[in-house]
């Protein structure tokens, strides 16, 4: 699967607009339940957006046309929690104090959304490509998840934050002093980037911002360890990457800008919005 565009919740938060792909051309897709208090999350499997309420939906690609994923039978997987895409499915972990189960969207079953539980207790998950990360509640510990019900497997230690790309896992230690590279076996990583306050990644690849100290300048990883290039941009702590480019939401905004691949050259393709989403 692929993400190949990015949605973006309006201001007033009552609907949804997908990125036609040019231009600042863009397409009302609706909205769903109440269509208020709007929130999405994207990936290779599509999107998902939640209203007002405990209710998610996913976009079916019709415009105005979403499907209820809250299972109305009285399902341990009925509340509202934080949801992670992957190319495959959608994971969804409730939202407790202390940490939550994690719960597998299975599809539907005679028109009732089915949610299989894959996890106990987690703190907090990514997904992506590579597959889906689970945080223990304490130590932070992270671990992957094998495909098996309850059956994960341990690659870090505590820190910060994941990133996950089509083949490929990135983190950030507590301390942000480097961007690290999973070795994929056990929980051998090498470092690949210095100092880094956030980091996002997708099929275009991966993108560190630095720290407050470096101006939240944004950097694209080349693939050789150490070795990164300025991409700039609007600010990039609020990145969406698709397999083909990188899309920055503006800190207060007011805007939407698209990376035309060069230098740190960017392009306005929208006025303000509420939130951005790379999506399928």
């Amino acid at each position: 699967m692929s993400t190949t565009t990015i949605c973006a919740v309006a201001p007033d938060r009552t609907k949804v607009f997908r990125y036609d792909g040019f231009g600042s051309s863009w397409t009302n897709i609706g909205g769903p339940g109440s269509q208020s208090h709007i929130q999405i999350t994207g990936g290779g499997w599509g999107l998902i957006a939640t209203a007002y309420g405990p209710d998610e939906y996913s976009y079916s690609g019709e415009t105005g046309e979403w499907w209820l994923m809250t299972p109305t039978d009285g399902s341990d997987a009925g509340p509202r929690g934080q949801h992670v895409v992957t190319d495959d499915t959608v994971y969804k972990l409730i939202a407790t104090v202390g940490g939550g189960n994690i719960y597998q969207f299975d599809g539907f079953d005679d028109s009732q959304p089915s949610w299989s539980w894959v996890r106990g207790t987690s703190r907090q998950a990514w997904g992506g490509g590579w597959g889906l990360i689970a945080q223990d509640p304490q130590p932070w510990d992270a671990h992957r998840y094998t495909g098996n019900p309850g059956d994960w497997d341990r690659i870090s230690g505590d820190c910060f934050t994941f990133a996950i790309g089509p083949d490929a896992v990135y983190k950030i230690p507590n301390d942000k002093s480097a961007v690290y590279q999973y070795d994929g076996f056990g929980d051998s990583w090498t470092q690949i980037g210095g100092p880094a306050s956030d980091i996002d990644a997708g099929g275009w690849g991966l993108v560190a911002t630095a720290p407050p100290e470096g101006n939240w300048d944004a950097y694209a990883y080349t693939g050789t360890p150490g070795v990164w290039r300025l991409i700039g941009g609007p600010r990039s702590a609020f990145l969406a990457i698709t397999d083909d480019t990188v899309y920055s939401m503006a800190p207060d905004g007011s805007g939407v800008y698209r990376y035309d691949g060069k230098g740190t050259s960017w392009t306005r393709i929208s006025g303000p919005v509420f939130q951005i989403a790379a999506t399928s």
